[in-house]
């Protein structure tokens, strides 16, 4: 009996307790749903006028929507900042517009699946006549090699300009190509507005718009744009000018050894926030990668400089080149070519 009675107090307890668990997790749950709402409530009540102080704070609800995935949220709160004079907002502002543009061009690809399906083909026609002798470096990608010169390959000049603007082509006449545009020139006008205004991360990405795409590819102007974001000491756009300082469209060697060094510590802090930092855009790529993020906070930091180059992959002597994997199947081919002229034997 008396067991009975407290397997039952045990139960009722356990009970009780997790209605507690259940009102207390509810309880969570509404309030962190409410942070946002009270949040943008507060900035509606307390900058109204847009005042200096309200600056950043547009800028964190920007970056808060941001991160939960909500650009439409985010873009709202960074236009706030931007049309009240704030750089550092009009740059986040235009990512998040050149992002759109991007999600669009891939998109419109994805549609036309016709086009897709003939540029993949003129595409391993292309690879097929490239020089074997190429030296791939770390981080070299199909959109590098194609922007080698046409020299280089044993293709033609139409060929060559035909690929690399194949991302383009394939979304020609599409809408969603026009949305690609209409995002693409807002992101240059936002990055515009604040290059203006001498921030150095607009800068360098308005002028990696002009070598990555998004806007018409002009290395003059994008050597322009990005040096005079290097010159303010933006440790990305200094690495981005030694890359276009060794294009071989421009080839300025000069240029490359004048900023083959960076010195962090001399930069604007804001240049090294993130996610400004994050978003300050690398020729021919997209970011740099944490952990290379981390490393120039460090040198800012310790008062240290740190070198602006790529070092080449070393070759895997086991894994066979594509000169040879080629070589390879070519003389299967021949074989089996081979063998079927031979005549057969009769026993």
């Amino acid at each position: 009996m008396q067991k009975s009675i407290a397997k039952g107090s045990v139960w009722l307890m356990g009970k009780r307790i997790g209605k507690i668990l259940t009102i207390v997790a509810g309880a969570v749950v509404a309030l962190v749903l409410a942070v946002p709402v009270f949040m943008e409530a507060n900035l509606a009540l307390t900058c109204g006028n847009a005042s200096p102080a309200c600056l950043p704070r547009y800028r964190a609800a920007g970056h808060f929507w941001s991160r939960l995935g909500l650009s439409s949220r985010a873009q709202h709160w960074y236009k706030r900042g931007a049309t009240s004079g704030d750089p550092i907002a009009m740059f986040h502002l235009g990512w998040m517009h050149e992002r759109v543009g991007w999600s669009r061009i891939v998109s419109a690809g994805e549609v036309q699946h016709g086009r897709l399906v003939e540029y993949m083909e003129r595409l391993s026609k292309f690879l097929l006549g490239i020089e074997r002798n190429i030296e791939v470096t770390e981080g070299q990608t199909l959109r590098r090699l194609l922007l080698r010169p046409p020299s280089e390959f044993e293709v033609t000049q139409d060929e060559a300009n035909s690929l690399r603007h194949g991302a383009t082509e394939l979304a020609e006449g599409n809408s969603l190509a026009s949305d690609a545009r209409a995002a693409f020139t807002l992101a240059a006008y936002w990055y515009g507005l604040a290059s203006k205004q001498g921030f150095a991360p607009a800068m360098n990405n308005l002028g990696t718009m002009h070598v990555n795409g998004g806007q018409p590819q002009d290395l003059d102007t994008a050597k322009e744009l990005v040096l005079g974001a290097a010159e303010l000491n933006n440790p990305v756009a200094a690495l981005n000018m030694v890359v276009l300082a060794k294009h071989p469209r421009i080839r300025d060697e000069a240029l490359a050894r004048r900023f083959r060094e960076s010195f962090p510590e001399k930069a604007n802090p804001a240049d090294l926030a993130e996610p400004t930092f994050e978003r300050t855009n690398v020729a021919f790529g997209s970011s740099l990668p944490l952990v290379k993020r981390a490393e120039i906070r460090d040198a800012a930091r310790r008062h240290i400089s740190i070198p602006n180059f790529f070092r080449p992959l070393t070759p895997d002597p086991r894994i066979p080149t594509f000169r040879e994997t080629v070589a390879d199947e070519l003389r299967k081919k021949r074989q089996l070519e081979d063998s079927a002229k031979q005549p057969q034997k009769l026993e």
